[in-house]
């Protein structure tokens, strides 16, 4: 039953409502061909264990310089805390394997650079009403 329970949980944090609770919506480039991803290859390509869209180009990541934000896409996409993920990043850098996201002072910075690079992914606390960006539905 407990298990049960646990897993039911787990979904939950993984769905789409979860993030919409959170106040996020990830973004790309109007160009982009992607419109939904799941949690797992978000998760992937911003942890740069994933570096490359389908189509093979490079993907840029963007993050706002929100400490809050930050924790909670940390926490609804990569299902581990602040300080693990930028663990994770430092261990990246320091070994020469990729960079950490690259940091926006706010949301419409971010969504000015994804609106930039056709390439770009960012996650804001509200959708944009840019109309260089998109909002991408993020999967459990």
């Amino acid at each position: 039953m407990f298990a049960r329970s646990l897993a039911a949980a787990l979904l939950l944090l993984a769905s789409p409502l979860a993030l919409a609770e959170a106040n996020l919506v990830v973004i790309v480039n109007v160009a982009n061909p992607v419109t939904k991803l799941d949690r797992e290859a978000l998760s992937k390509l911003y942890l740069r264990k994933e570096t490359r869209w389908a189509d093979g180009k490079e993907a840029m990541i963007i993050q706002p310089a929100s400490r809050a934000a930050q924790e909670a896409f940390a926490k609804q996409v990569h299902q581990k805390s602040w300080k693990e993920v930028q663990h994770h990043y430092q261990q990246l850098v320091f070994s020469s394997r990729g960079s950490a996201p690259s940091e926006k002072k706010d949301d419409a910075s971010v969504a000015a650079a994804v609106a930039k690079f056709p390439n770009a992914i960012g996650y804001v606390t509200k959708a944009p009403a840019d109309l260089g960006v998109k909002v991408v539905e993020v999967t459990p």
